[in-house]
């Protein structure tokens, strides 16, 4: 990329985990998250522009592309991230709100073995956010809690290269709690579906020369949540549109 605009990308980046389920909590109480969260094989689009040779190199390595090439390029990228999510409910309505920061890394590959091409942001990265749940149903005895969830997200990423991704998230969820017969545990499936904008830019540090894109993606999700004790509980989220995307994780209560 070291004098031209090289390619525009977009799509870089999963869908933000929920890591809840569309229970209500208790007024006033906190929940702390701690999870990993990843993705693999994400489909990536890139569409070449400019004059000479288009890369992405930083001293002979990375990710090139040809500027004769026409239309999309396809690739896939991969990456994790542990991230803590804070939830509050301030009262007895169904209104919950949360953020989360967390640090990662990411990778786009091109082409396939034994030519295999790689942009690694191998300097790590950091990403947050802040959103808001409404449970607009509570569960009773033979129906579901139903909950809408709203969320904006960044993401940055470094290598030779500086990656930014703002995400905007909705979803619609269900969730049930059932007791384990002939045992005190319970196990609470959810699951919905989720409308992510992404909105993503790669930038040359040094010349200034930025590029990025837009992607809007629908995805189902699904995930499960494991009490294991009154305040305490695991739980694992996945979704599979546009490459598996992937969260575990451990929450914890505190009561009002």
């Amino acid at each position: 990329m070291s004098s031209v605009v090289v390619l525009l990308f977009t799509g870089v980046s999963g869908a933000q985990m929920l890591g809840t389920s569309a229970r209500q909590m208790e007024a006033k109480s906190w929940k702390g998250i701690l999870f990993y969260q990843g993705v693999h094989r994400q489909d990536l689009n890139f569409k070449v522009a400019g004059n000479g040779i288009c890369n992405t190199k930083e001293n002979g390595t990375g990710v090139s592309f040809a500027c004769g090439e026409n239309g999309s390029v396809r690739a896939h990228g991969t990456g994790n991230a542990l991230i803590l999510k804070l939830v509050r409910q301030p009262h007895d309505g169904g209104l919950q709100l949360y953020g989360w920061a967390g640090a990662g890394d990411y990778e786009i590959f091109r082409g396939t073995a034994p030519v295999m091409q790689t942009l690694s942001m191998n300097r790590g990265g950091f990403l947050g956010g802040l959103g808001a749940k409404m449970v607009i149903w509570p569960e009773t005895i033979v129906t579901p809690a139903i909950a809408l969830d709203g969320n904006l997200g960044w993401q940055r990423y470094f290598g030779g290269l500086r990656l930014d991704i703002l995400q905007y998230q909705f979803a619609v969820e269900a969730s049930r709690k059932f007791g384990v017969p002939d045992s005190r545990l319970t196990v609470e499936p959810y699951g919905g579906v989720k409308w992510l904008r992404t909105h993503a830019w790669l930038r040359e540090i040094g010349s200034g020369v930025r590029v990025g894109g837009v992607k809007d993606t629908v995805t189902p999700f699904i995930g499960l949540n494991l009490p294991f004790h009154a305040k305490e509980s695991l739980f694992a989220e996945a979704s599979f549109v546009n490459g598996i995307h992937y969260a575990g994780g451990l929450s914890i209560s505190f009561g009002n």
